[in-house]
């Protein structure tokens, strides 16, 4: 008898491939040291041999779901999870067993963005000079029940199920090239909730808001759909900039892991083309509640601070740019379960990565815990513009909660300019008079608006007696 050496070596090609095939295999989202979320069905999924029996079992219930894969090879189970505890074990087991050891039940965020929201606890070089006092934040970080998971950098043309990434417990050694910004912010909900917290961070620097939405969110863009149809040809070259990269590479892989909401810091690269950003950041937040299939998700996100954009070469806005991207940032607040974290008074016009992140990641987290988890404290709440009268010359600007009164940062409030019927601003005085400003300038005959910090650099500097800043405003609606 004589071997057919091809056949043989397709027979044991195949029986490789069926071995391989045959063993669970779990998306890198699920590992030791993961925190699903508590008081809720979670999904768990991922890939075995086609038709493969898997079952699903747990320790934090007597729960055990039985599945089978499908005929690609994909399976999923949903499990309901009870409130916070651990540790717990979970095991999935098919013709191979994973078992998942130390997870717990807590709360899980989910945080994204650009280089701001990337910015690590330790960074040193150059652009990121690292948060402040970043050696004392890390020696006091370790958090045995905080848990992270840092979204390793990729791009792709089409959605993919799986990212890479690793479980790991907070510490002053796994949390150093984390984001600040995320860590600030779970710290801050573990220290008030005290259960167990975890992040989940998928960023990167420099990149548009249109990277991290879905191709279908960007219909109505021509610019950003024209670019999407040439991605879709293997022979354009693509990066990280492509209109829906980043959600491809980076998100799409997350979407069916349970979240209690979403953190956002973005925004610094769309500035000079603020007149579209509420309705891409709209599309993208809809978006994002359309893929997880929650309606209600939290969306918080950061205000834009100060900076001088006009340094930068590739800044093709102008010297007020900031101030109608804030008002659109605003905008999207009419979107339900929505919060911004101002940062008016917390920017460095000469860096636009500023190094205070513990206050940001603190305003996230006090709206969460006033909006998210119902525990409303007025601290919570900014001074918010209300009206203006005039009175000859003097315009009288009057804010809601300001119950204690107005405070300033320095001599006196700064950043209000008046204009009259010629629609030219001025820089102008301001007193406080408890809940009101004052503001005059000689400048001016009679005045007819009132603008507060609408520039790129303009630093708030007033405040409620919470400390908390005022946002950029402007009583006109005049065009640019």
């Amino acid at each position: 008898m004589q071997f057919n050496f091809k056949t043989l070596a397709l027979a044991l090609a195949l029986t490789l491939t069926r071995t391989t095939q045959a063993k669970v295999h779990l998306p890198s989202i699920f590992g030791d040291h993961m925190v699903l979320q508590r008081n809720a069905t979670v999904t768990i999924w991922g890939k075995a041999d086609l038709m493969e029996n898997v079952t699903v079992k747990t320790t934090f219930s007597n729960q055990q779901v039985v599945t089978n894969a499908d005929s690609k090879g994909d399976w999923q189970v949903k499990l309901d999870t009870k409130d916070a505890g651990g540790p717990y074990q979970v095991s999935v087991k098919g013709k191979n067993e994973v078992k998942l050891k130390n997870v717990y039940l807590g709360e899980v965020w989910l945080s994204s963005g650009q280089s701001n929201m990337e910015f690590s606890m330790d960074s040193t070089s150059a652009a990121y000079s690292g948060v402040l006092n970043f050696r004392q934040e890390l020696a006091a970080a370790d958090f045995p029940l905080i848990r992270i998971f840092k979204v390793t950098r990729t791009f792709a043309r089409t959605p993919k199920e799986d990212c890479a990434g690793t479980w790991e417990v907070c510490s002053s050694a796994t949390i150093k090239k984390f984001s600040a910004v995320s860590f600030f912010f779970i710290k801050d909900l573990y220290e008030k909730l005290h259960i167990p917290v975890a992040i989940i961070n998928a960023s990167w620097g420099g990149t548009n808001i249109d990277s991290w939405m879905q191709s279908i969110d960007l219909e109505g863009f021509p610019t950003r759909t024209n670019r999407l149809k040439r991605m879709q040809n293997d022979t354009v070259k693509i990066d990280q900039t492509y209109p829906s990269a980043l959600f491809n590479g980076m998100i799409a892989p997350l979407v069916k892991f349970n979240f209690k909401g979403v953190i956002w810091y973005q925004g610094e690269n769309n500035v000079h083309s603020w007149f579209e950003y509420d309705k891409l950041s709209k599309n993208q937040i809809n978006g994002w509640r359309e893929v997880w299939q929650n309606a209600d998700m939290p969306f918080l996100f950061v205000q834009i601070a100060p900076y001088n954009y006009l340094s930068r070469p590739w800044f093709k806005g102008k010297a007020n740019s900031l101030g109608y991207m804030i008002e659109k940032q605003s905008s999207v607040l009419a979107l339900k379960n929505t919060g911004m974290a101002r940062t008016g008074d917390l920017g460095d016009t000469t860096n636009i990565h500023p190094r205070n992140k513990q206050d940001v990641g603190k305003r996230l987290s006090m709206l969460a815990l006033a909006n998210v988890y119902a525990k409303p404290d007025k601290s919570y709440l900014y001074p918010e513009f209300s009206c203006i009268s005039i009175e000859g010359k003097k315009v009288k600007v009057k804010f809601d909660n300001v119950t204690d009164g107005l405070i300033i940062r320095g001599d006196s409030p700064t950043g209000f300019e008046l204009a009259g019927a010629d629609k030219v601003f001025y820089p102008a005085k301001a007193t406080i008079d408890n809940q009101v400003v004052i503001v005059t300038t000689p400048s001016v005959g009679v005045p007819v608006a009132i603008r507060y910090c609408f520039k790129n650099t303009g630093v708030v500097n007033l405040f409620n007696r919470n400390n908390l800043p005022a946002l950029p405003f402007r009583t006109d609606n005049w065009d640019l």
